[in-house]
């Protein structure tokens, strides 16, 4: 009897409040996939493509996360050098970073992007000094090799003491960061680096339009105190400019 009663309670208190409940229409989406990402930027498809990345610094960290964030490529980042304070100014990376090396922080931050896929591995290594079988295998597999870290010793190492065959292509911004500079081979490789190297040289000779392209008017701004600590003074808007620039390119 009791249960009865309570039963008869409960149905009398479900329908003098049951006008109380209010009702919404939801709209439910889904998260964001790579091929998602691809349509929102105007592209046809999402890409897969094996991509090296040599190189993440300020330029280059920019670069790498406006193309994934558009649904391109799978990236193995390479670089032995850890992010410092003054980096965060026209950094990728946000200041919790700071210490850490650079490819396992944007490695970190790459994967967030897209939930159910793993975008990019790394290494941290300098590839003057310590390159080993997995840099060289991870050359192999790529379809594209990319050199951000404004070197010339590391683009011409990249150029001629490796035999992968995927295409090299090198940007870098000059001295003021005031015009880009994006060097790309053929597919082929008929044309290589070291070749379109001495190209933009001859460019910087015979045209005048790009006469104190390689000039710089900024001071450098000492940021510790060894003898190297120094850093260009650049605005962070060359770089986000640049980056979306030679990002369109890629």
């Amino acid at each position: 009897r009791q249960g009865r009663d309570f039963k008869i309670w409960m149905n009398s208190w479900i329908r003098e409040n049951a006008r109380k409940v209010e009702v919404h229409i939801l709209n439910p989406t889904s998260i964001l996939t790579t091929k998602d990402a691809a349509k929102f930027n105007k592209l046809l498809a999402s890409s897969s493509s094996q991509i090296t990345a040599v190189g993440v610094g300020a330029l280059g960290s920019q670069i790498i996360l406006n193309t994934v964030r558009a649904g391109q490529g799978k990236w193995h980042l390479v670089d032995e050098d850890h992010l410092l304070p003054h980096n965060v100014a026209r950094h990728a990376l946000p200041t919790k970073y700071i210490g850490k090396p650079k490819t396992d922080s944007m490695k970190h931050l790459l994967n967030e992007i897209f939930i159910e896929e793993t975008i990019a591995s790394n290494q941290n290594i300098n590839v003057l000094k310590n390159v080993d079988k997995e840099f060289t295998s991870n050359l192999n597999d790529s379809d594209y090799i990319f050199d951000f870290s404004a070197s010339v010793a590391v683009s011409r190492k990249l150029t001629l003491d490796f035999e992968a065959e995927a295409p090299r292509v090198s940007c870098f911004l000059n001295p003021d960061g005031n015009d880009l500079v994006l060097l790309a081979e053929p597919r082929d490789r008929s044309f290589r680096l070291d070749i379109l190297e001495m190209e933009y040289y001859k460019s910087l000779y015979t045209d005048s339009s790009l006469h104190g392209h390689l000039m710089s008017d900024g001071n450098p701004i000492r940021y510790a105190h060894n003898c190297r600590d120094l850093s260009a003074q650049i605005p962070q808007y060359f770089f986000s400019i640049h980056s979306g620039i030679a990002s369109k390119h890629i």
